[in-house]
């Protein structure tokens, strides 16, 4: 392995388990590679863990989406396309809502440079041309109940729910103010706003993790 600018290693003892804290992101990306699943033979119960928003980041640059089509058009023919096209993939489904299917299609590569031909290509399935389109990031995080970034409602230490229009100690959907007050800067504007200082600064941050850890093509 090349060197490592490793900040900190933490032991845990209740869980059995090391962080490891890299330096930088050249550092993070070389323990991806070189520590994964699979780098322990006969050790069944070594796990590898990476961060949740940089395993997203990771996950998303390989899927794309083929929308509008028929749903007549088994899956099964979709995977053979992609097999004799020699696209390397892991797993394709049709989306459902409420149950039921939709003209949607998701494709997972096994990484981004086939993603980025399929992206490119297209797939020919029988007659028909499938166009693909790439995957999009998610919006930062935000709390339902709080309204704060960074953390679900689920792990939430606020015991009441915050109101989106007025930011006051009420559900959003018993709210009758025309005035409207933000939870994070109290603008006036609704704390779900897209508008908001707070969320527009999360997002660069979101942006700069997934530029730093968005993996290179490699022909």
């Amino acid at each position: 392995m090349p060197t490592l600018k490793i900040c900190n290693i933490i032991y845990n003892d209740k869980q059995i388990s090391f962080t490891i804290q890299p330096s930088d992101v050249t550092t993070y990306n070389k323990i991806l590679e070189n520590f994964h699943n699979d780098a322990f033979p006969g050790n069944d119960n070594i796990t590898v863990y990476v961060p949740a928003q940089i395993k997203q980041i990771i996950e998303t640059e390989k899927v794309v989406f083929v929308k509008n089509v028929d749903y007549d058009l088994e899956i099964d023919a979709v995977k053979q396309s992609l097999s004799q096209a020699d696209f390397s993939f892991t797993t394709v489904e049709r989306l459902k809502r409420q149950g039921q299917n939709t003209k949607i299609v998701k494709i997972t590569l096994t990484d981004k440079l086939n993603r980025e031909i399929l992206i490119q290509t297209g797939l020919r399935v029988g007659y028909c041309l499938l166009k693909c389109e790439a995957a999009k990031h998610n919006n930062p995080l935000q709390c339902r109940n709080c309204l704060k970034f960074d953390h679900p409602k689920k792990y939430c230490k606020q015991s009441y729910q915050s109101c989106a229009k007025c930011a006051d100690h009420h559900s959003t959907e018993n709210c009758t103010t025309t005035q409207l007050k933000c939870v994070n800067y109290e603008d006036d504007h609704a704390s779900n706003s897209n508008a908001c200082l707070s969320f527009i600064e999360q997002r660069q941050k979101l942006q700069k993790t997934i530029d730093e850890y968005t993996t290179p093509l490699k022909a």
